[in-house]
């Protein structure tokens, strides 16, 4: 069953794999928004989606989907499947992930290292 908060999980992973695929920091799509899309945005509102934190306006996920080059159902295409939320320890390691890249969000970390912080969480 699909419920709130495995839908914000799903979501906010996909959209980092996604930037992550894209070869894009979270400071670029920011200024990607603000400058070609007029969105208010900056590295962390793209960390608060990614971490689940907040969901992007419909709009929002459109101009994503533009940045990263695919289409917006690309962010929703595997929700339905559960490889992605395989139990750990009676948690989700997608769920496990986002905590981990939640609590380094909030260290204002520089981007270059946060970026190969979140390449080896990947690689969990």
């Amino acid at each position: 069953m699909l419920t709130e908060e495995k839908y914000k999980n799903f979501l906010a992973s996909e959209l980092f794999l996604a930037r992550k695929k894209s070869k894009l920091t979270q400071d670029n799509v920011a200024d990607i928004l603000v400058d070609k899309y007029k969105i208010r945005a900056n590295r962390t509102t793209i960390a608060k989606y990614e971490n689940g934190l907040q969901t992007p306006p419909l709009y929002t996920l459109q101009c994503l989907s533009n940045i990263y080059n695919c289409e917006i159902i690309n962010f929703f295409h595997n929700i339905n499947n559960d490889k992605n939320y395989l139990a750990y320890g009676g948690e989700h390691i997608s769920a496990k992930k986002e905590n981990l890249l939640k609590q380094i969000a909030e260290k204002n970390i520089p981007d270059a290292i946060l970026d190969l912080i979140q390449n080896a969480i990947e690689q969990y």
